[in-house]
């Protein structure tokens, strides 16, 4: 039906349908130890399957800063030089490999540092399995440890791209400023 100027009469006009709300955010996980919001974390998964407890289900928590320089710390102690070498432009499966390799290597020269490091980035996923996943992590198994730093290393593989990459531009812009004030004026 239409009304009088040839417009569709009121019954006949669609109704006006509100946008659904934006979608909330998915919960942050709060990293315990600082107090601070987390990305959050990678699939659960378990470790010391061969302890006399059985196995505990944990979780590799993304990196922050903090962990982040932990993570450099023992690679820069255990194989600082071969860090130089790695192409983070090639193909992403391939930089997993040999980070993968090169903090299985560093073990060797930083062995406390990559444990310290491990320790803060592993996580129970149980609230009751704090103190069982300390001592799991005290001296893990050699497959366990393997496992934690595949996951870390293909968990964080993109972001480690992303920041070479804006490290790179920074200190480009550094080496063009120092170069700027050196230069003698004549």
């Amino acid at each position: 039906m239409t009304g009088v100027t040839g417009s569709p009469a009121p019954e006949d006009q669609p109704e006006e349908q509100t946008p659904p709300p934006p979608p909330m955010a998915p919960p942050s996980t709060a990293v315990e130890d600082l107090g601070e919001i987390a990305p959050p974390p990678g699939d659960p998964f378990p470790i010391g399957a061969e302890s006399p407890e059985g196995a505990v289900l944990v979780r590799v928590n993304r990196l922050r800063t903090i962990e982040l320089l932990m993570l450099l710390r023992a690679l820069s102690a255990g194989v600082g030089p071969a860090l130089a070498e790695i192409d983070f432009t090639d193909d992403t499966d391939e930089n997993v490999g040999l980070m993968v390799g090169l903090i299985i290597t560093g073990m060797g020269e930083a062995g406390p540092q990559v444990m310290d490091f491990l320790r803060a980035v592993v996580k129970p996923v149980g609230k009751d399995d704090k103190a069982r996943v300390s001592k799991e992590m005290v001296n893990p198994d050699i497959e366990d440890t393997l496992e934690i730093v595949e996951r870390i290393v293909a968990q964080e593989m993109p972001d480690f791209e992303r920041l070479l990459g804006k490290a790179q531009t920074m200190f480009g812009r550094m080496q063009t400023t120092y170069r700027r004030t050196r230069t003698p004026v004549g």
